[in-house]
């Protein structure tokens, strides 16, 4: 028997320790150091080596209502614009509207629940449609995708749907139990093991464009290079272009300006930085650029900012997130408040 308890000690316990190393690193020290949308997804504590340089001179949540339910758009007045995006337009994402209302408009945010918040086309069309909104009570309608999404987004946009379906938000669920499969996944995704099902994929630029520790770094979102989103085909072109024109024709209808803010993914906008890069070059930006061709009420995100990153700007995005920082939200805002005055106080 002592023997046996030898060569356990020898071989199960120190296994056993280090397991229970693992899970308490894991829950203890990389958790509370995941940061951001990125560090979150990749399980990466992003925090032990880069701070967020937030602007603290605006608290966007206390700026402007975000609502779910279209009823709400009436009850809450008239507004310069009503916005229909995905997390670019949301608040806890450093939306541009605060910076916007700074300026002096007055905002309303909708964001419902459920698939619609998927595809803002199909929703700011509904809501044109269904007359939730008009030249009554909005003067400017701004729809914002971010660019991976845009090619699926115009494609599956419908102009024979033109319902509102609304869901109630669903019960978060929070787990504090201490899980040895995730700690494990976590080991996995360090050790580069489970490449393709890690959600976030890791660059080396030709110079730091980023502040911290590992500015030369580049985390991006794993769907920013599917193959089938890198471009949008050629034989997309007229249908895309005639889903566009159908979106203006309605605000124009309604009374109302429309304007479509594209948001560029983070892989797109470094993209030209990666060493070795091995993925194809993504060119969704110039292609729908291409369809619409120079109107104005089309904004363009990269265009606006792809300067700043060419000259070395640091930390135009976020190290640790799919999202941009507010040197870049200020420019954007600075140009959509432009734009509505170019368009609706002309």
């Amino acid at each position: 028997m002592r023997k046996f308890l030898l060569k356990l000690c020898y071989t199960v316990l120190p296994l056993w320790l280090a397991v229970v190393a693992l899970v308490t690193v894991y829950y203890l020290v990389v958790i509370p150091e995941m940061k951001g949308d990125l560090g979150r997804l990749g399980k990466i504590p992003t925090g032990l080596y880069y701070q967020r340089d937030d602007d603290p001179a605006i608290t966007q949540h206390t700026l402007y209502p975000t609502i779910q339910h279209a009823d709400s758009i009436r009850l809450l007045g008239r507004c310069d614009i009503l916005t229909c995006g995905d997390s670019f337009s949301q608040p806890d994402e450093n939306g541009y509207q605060g910076y916007m209302v700074m300026n002096g408009l007055s905002f309303i945010n909708y964001s419902p629940n459920g698939d619609l918040m998927s595809n803002p086309f199909q929703t700011a069309y509904g809501l044109m449609r269904q007359g939730y909104i008009d030249s009554t009570n909005v003067k400017m309608l701004l729809i914002e995708s971010v660019e991976r999404s845009l090619p699926l987004r115009l494609r599956q946009l419908n102009l024979s749907d033109t319902l509102i379906h609304e869901e109630e938000p669903a019960p978060k669920q929070v787990d504090k139990s201490w899980s040895l499969a995730e700690a494990k996944i976590f080991l996995e995704f360090q050790l580069g093991m489970r490449e393709e099902e890690n959600p976030v994929k890791q660059l080396q630029l030709d110079q730091p464009l980023f502040s911290g520790r590992y500015g030369n770094r580049l985390y991006i979102y794993a769907d920013d290079v599917i193959p089938q989103l890198q471009s949008i085909p050629s034989e997309e072109y007229d249908s895309i272009r005639q889903k566009t024109e159908a979106l203006f024709a309605e605000a124009a209808a309604k009374g109302i300006r429309l304007l479509i803010l594209i948001c560029p993914d983070k892989y797109d906008m470094y993209q030209q930085h990666i060493v070795a890069n091995p993925y194809p070059k993504k060119t969704v930006n110039e292609d729908f650029r291409r369809i619409v061709g120079p109107r104005r009420d089309v904004v363009m995100g990269k265009e606006i900012i792809a300067p700043f990153i060419r000259r070395g700007e640091k930390d135009i995005y976020f190290w640790d997130d799919t999202h941009w920082n507010f040197k870049a939200i200020r420019t954007i805002a600075d140009t959509l408040t432009s734009r509505y005055q170019e368009f609706v106080t002309q």
